[in-house]
Formats: C-alpha cells, structure tokens, sequence
C-alpha cells in the first residue's frame, strides 16, 4: 500500500510543470506597450512544443502614476515561417482549460492571438499578477507575448482608417480651394 502510494506521489510530481521563473516580471513606467514574453526564451518543459507555455505566470508593476483599468494582451509573430499559435481556452494536452487566471473578466479576440481584460483597478505602484496559457501549435519561428494597460475603461484607442484620413483629406483641400477661389 504504501508503495503504491509512493509511485503515486512520484509520477504526479513528475506531471507538474514547474517554471524555472517564479514569474515573468515587467514594470511599467508609461503606458506604451511592452514585450512581456519572447517565446525563443521560453523554458522547456516535458511534454510540450518548444515556446509553448501553460500557466504562463506574469507579474506586471504599475509605476505609470495612474490606475489602471484594463490591460490588453496581444500575441505577435517576431520570427521564421508562418505558422499557428495562440492562447488555448481548452483542457488538451497538459492544458487547463483557463485561458487566464487573475483579476478583472478577459475577452479572446480573432484567432485566439488578442486577450483583452476589463475591470481591473491596479493603482500606481500596484502589482498586477496573472497566469496565461500559450502554445506554439505548429509554429515553425518564435512569437512574443507584448501587452499593455489603459486607464479609461474603453479598450484600446483606434486607430483612424485609411477612407477616414481620405475624407480629411479632402476636406481640407477643398477648403484651401475654397480661399483661393474667394481671393
């Protein structure tokens, strides 16, 4: 009996995946993005794809001056051939099934490569700590983890499109035609 609880002991722990980092540590001293994780740096763990990364912990400081009230996380290739990778938000393969695990409610957006969490209230000199779950799928170069924290609650700001910058554009060009017309 006892060594059979012996063996049990031993193969659970050798199914536990241990980070060599107690966490990937990030400060923040604006709210510009920043690159949290590069998968070419990832440690390797039995059992997983090289830059694969279940329960990814993370602890980020907030020394912007301002509370934060989202944080938005985006995956990008940064290397090699196209290939698939993304957070997972399924129990597969030594796979949880919580995509995150903090404070605040997350939103998977297109193609599980943008992770965006609401209702957060990290005050300046605050320490935002969360776990993610990232894979490399079939991904043949290297892809980095990059976030970043906003304060008003509306996601992040958009960008005008390029039909938007052609309206004014030609509003203002028609206006300076107007003046030399008038002269």
């Amino acid at each position: 009996m006892l060594r059979g609880a012996a063996v049990l002991v031993a193969l659970l722990s050798s199914i536990v995946l241990a980070h060599p980092a107690d966490a990937f540590d990030v400060t923040f001293n604006d709210l510009n993005e920043k690159l949290l994780f590069d998968s070419s740096q990832a440690p390797p763990l039995q059992g997983f794809s090289p830059g694969d990364c279940p329960d990814c912990p993370f602890s980020i400081t907030n020394s912007t001056g301002v509370a934060w009230s989202d944080f938005h996380l985006e995956l990008r290739q940064t290397s090699g051939p196209l290939g698939t990778f993304g957070f997972i938000d399924a129990a597969i393969g030594g796979y949880d099934g919580d995509v995150y695990e903090g404070p605040g409610s997350d939103s998977l957006g297109a193609f599980n490569q943008t992770l965006d969490i609401v209702g957060l209230n990290i005050p300046d000199g605050g320490i935002y700590s969360f776990n993610v779950d990232m894979d490399a799928f079939e991904l043949q170069g290297t892809y980095g983890l990059f976030g970043r924290p906003t304060t008003d609650g509306n996601g992040p700001p958009q960008v005008p499109g390029p039909a938007t910058l052609v309206l004014v554009s030609l509003g203002l060009l028609g206006l300076g035609g107007y003046r030399l017309v008038r002269q």
